[in-house]
C-alpha cells in the first residue's frame, strides 16, 4: 500500500467514512474519494481539513446541520450537538431464495424466476422498492429526489438473442421503464431501470446532460469544481423534468415490474405475487387482476433520447492496474481510474490500458526486417556504426542488430526502435537510420533495454534499471568516440 493510500485511510478513519481510493490524473495524485455512510454519497478531498469541509458541505445538502465529527473507535463517527434523527439503521435487503438463481429481492423474486424460465437470463437485479431496502445506507441516493432507490434488471447480451434484446427494449418502454445499453463487469449488457422521471426522460440521461453542460471530465484537475457545478445543474434539470420518478411509490414500481414481466412471458408462466412475504407487504391486486395486456408488445410509448454523457480528455484510457501506467504513457496515452458507474456514463467507449497494450503488441509483431543490401548508403553506414558501438560498449544483442520497418506502436506515437525479449534481436527503424544522431539516440535506448532485461528480467521504459543502463552505455559510447574508436565508420555518417 502506498503512502497516499495510507493518508486516505487515515482521513477516512478520522471522519468516520469509507475510503474508496486515490484518484490520479496522468501520473499525478489529485484527490481521495470517500463515501459517507450517513448519506450514501461520494465526495473527494486532498487532505483532512479539505475533506472535512467538503463532507460538511455535502451533509448540509441532506439537511444535516451539525457536521463536526469526532473520531471514535473503528471507522465510526460521533456527531456533536444536534441529535440526528433517524439514526443510521442496521438493516439488510429483504430477499428470498430463488431455486437455481440465488437470493433476489422479495418484491421481484417471482418476476426474475418467470423471466429466467422463458430464457430471459438475468445477471443482476434490484427491486427498487423501499420495503425491500428500508433506509439502506448503501443506496447511492441522489439527494434531490428523496431516498427512493431505482430498481433494475440486467441481462448480458451474449446470453440473449438479438430478438430477445429487442423484446426487452419494447417491453421496458411499454411498462414505462428505462432501457439502457452498456457494460456490466466490462461485458456488453442491457439494463432495464425504474428511473424514468415524470417527463419520461431517464435519470441517467439527465445526469449525462448535466455533466456535459458542466464540462465535467473524469480525472481532470478541475474535476471537483466541475462536479459541484454539475450538482447545481442537476437540481434545475430535475425541476424541469417533474422532480420525481414515474414510479414514485412501491406500488407503482411493483406494477411496472409486473407489467414488464407479463409482456415478456405472456401466458407461458404463471406470474403473480403468491409468495407469502410479498402478499403480506403488497396487498394490491396481482397482475392478472390489473387487466394487463398479455397479447403482445403494442405500440412504443416512451421515446428514449440518444445517450449523452461524460467525455474524457483525448488520449485517456481506463486504468485496470497502476503497473501499466508507464507503458501507457510511453504509447502516448494517460490512464484514468473510473468506477463501473462512471464508465456507464461515458459518452463513447474508452479502451482499457490492457486493450491498448495488447493492440500495440499486435502491431509490433508485424515488424519486418530489411536486408542490408536493400538499404541506402547512409542507412547502411549508420547500421554498421550501431553494430560497432554495441560491440564497443560490451552490449551485443545475441541475435544481432537489424534495420526494420516497424509499425507505429499506437495511433499516437511512432516506433523508433524495438528490442525483442524473446528473439534477442534489436531492430532500428529505417527512418531513424537516415541520420546519425537519431540512430545514436535510438540505439542507446534499445541497448538499455537489452542490458536491463538480461540483468533484471524487466523491459519497461524509463524504470531505474533502464535509465541506469542507458547512462552507462552513453558514457562508454562517449569514451569510445573521444578515443577515436569509431573514426573510420564516422566518415560515411550524416548528422
Amino acid at each position: 500500500m502506498s503512502y497516499i493510500e495510507d493518508e486516505g485511510k487515515a482521513i477516512a478513519d478520522a471522519l468516520g467514512v469509507r475510503y474508496d481510493g486515490p484518484q490520479y490524473y496522468k501520473e499525478d495524485f489529485k484527490f481521495h474519494l470517500f463515501t459517507d455512510p450517513l448519506t450514501g454519497s461520494t465526495f473527494a478531498g486532498t487532505a483532512l481539513e479539505d475533506s472535512k469541509k467538503r463532507l460538511g458541505k455535502m451533509r448540509k445538502k441532506f439537511g444535516i446541520k451539525d457536521t463536526s465529527a469526532i473520531p471514535v473507535e473503528g471507522n465510526k463517527t460521533a456527531l456533536q450537538g444536534e441529535d440526528l434523527s433517524p439514526p443510521l439503521p442496521a438493516t439488510i435487503p429483504i430477499e428470498v431464495e430463488v431455486p437455481g438463481i440465488g437470493k433476489i429481492d422479495a418484491g421481484i423474486a417471482e418476476n426474475i424466476q418467470a423471466l429466467n424460465k422463458v430464457g430471459f437470463t438475468s445477471i443482476q437485479s434490484c427491486s427498487g422498492l423501499i420495503l425491500d431496502h428500508p433506509e439502506n445506507p448503501e443506496f447511492p441516493y441522489s439527494g434531490y429526489l428523496g431516498k427512493r432507490p431505482t430498481g433494475y434488471i440486467a441481462f448480458w447480451k451474449h446470453q440473449i438473442t438479438p430478438n430477445k434484446e429487442d423484446l426487452i427494449k419494447r417491453a421496458a418502454q411499454e411498462a414505462k421503464l428505462a432501457f439502457e445499453e452498456g457494460e456490466v463487469f466490462f461485458t456488453p449488457a442491457v439494463v432495464v431501470r425504474t428511473s424514468l422521471l415524470k417527463s419520461g426522460i431517464p435519470y441517467r440521461v439527465v445526469l449525462k446532460e448535466a455533466s456535459q453542460e458542466a464540462g465535467l471530465h473524469v480525472g481532470a484537475p478541475d474535476f471537483m469544481e466541475k462536479l459541484e457545478i454539475r450538482d447545481e445543474i442537476m437540481k434545475r434539470k430535475f425541476q424541469e423534468n417533474g422532480n420525481s420518478y414515474l414510479q414514485d411509490t412501491d406500488e407503482k414500481a411493483k406494477a411496472a415490474w409486473d407489467k414488464f414481466t407479463k409482456i415478456l412471458v405472456g401466458s407461458k408462466v404463471h406470474v403473480s405475487s403468491t409468495h407469502p412475504l410479498v402478499l403480506e407487504r403488497f396487498p394490491y391486486p396481482a397482475p392478472e387482476q390489473m387487466g394487463l395486456d398479455i397479447g403482445g408488445i403494442g405500440e412504443l410509448k416512451v421515446e428514449i433520447p440518444p445517450p449523452r454523457g461524460i467525455k474524457l480528455e483525448e488520449g485517456s484510457v481506463i486504468r485496470t492496474s497502476e503497473k501499466h501506467d508507464k507503458a501507457i504513457e510511453h504509447l502516448g496515452y494517460h490512464s484514468v481510474s473510473l468506477s463501473d458507474d462512471e464508465i456507464s456514463l461515458l459518452e463513447t467507449k474508452v479502451p482499457t490500458d490492457i486493450e491498448v497494450i495488447n493492440e500495440s503488441q499486435s502491431r509490433l509483431r508485424e515488424t519486418k526486417i530489411i536486408p542490408d543490401d536493400q538499404l541506402s548508403s547512409a542507412q547502411l553506414a549508420h547500421l554498421n556504426l550501431a553494430r560497432a558501438i554495441a560491440k564497443g560498449v560490451g552490449c551485443i544483442p545475441p541475435a544481432g542488430i537489424f534495420a526494420a520497418v516497424i509499425p507505429p506502436a499506437s495511433d499516437r506515437v511512432r516506433t523508433a526502435g524495438l528490442y525483442g525479449t524473446k528473439s534477442g534481436a534489436l531492430y532500428l527503424s529505417i527512418d531513424m537510420l537516415s541520420k546519425g544522431r537519431d540512430a545514436f539516440d535510438t540505439l542507446v535506448h534499445e541497448l538499455g533495454h537489452h542490458r536491463q532485461y538480461t540483468s533484471t528480467g524487466e523491459a519497461e521504459d524509463l524504470t531505474p534499471s533502464h535509465a541506469g543502463a542507458m547512462t552507462d552505455i552513453a558514457k562508454k559510447l562517449i569514451q569510445g568516440l573521444n578515443s577515436g574508436d569509431y573514426d573510420k565508420l564516422l566518415v560515411d555518417t550524416q548528422y
